[in-house]
């Protein structure tokens, strides 16, 4: 039966649970955004926190960018004020 459960994909593990001290990247956004990003989550009680992102070639062009970091167990409601901040 083992292989035909492998067959079917039903010995695949179970979605995996959220880890509280897991780190995860939610945004890339341009450098100047991120502090006022930032600012905006923790208003709505979010930690984060942001780095700069820049290479030899975005340098160059102008792009400088950054990129966003919440705790994983925030990630879905970060997303989402990120998408209403940086809304036109």
């Amino acid at each position: 039966m083992n292989w035909l459960q492998r067959l079917f994909g039903m010995n695949r593990p179970g979605p995996a649970e959220v880890d509280p001290d897991n780190v995860v990247h939610v945004a890339t956004l341009p450098l100047w955004q991120a502090p006022l990003i930032v600012m905006g989550l923790e208003e709505q009680g979010i930690r984060a926190t942001f780095a700069e992102m820049t290479s030899p070639k975005t340098a160059i062009s102008g792009r400088i960018t950054a990129r966003v970091f919440v705790v994983e167990r925030d990630r879905l409601v970060a997303e989402e004020i990120i998408a209403e901040l940086t809304a036109d």
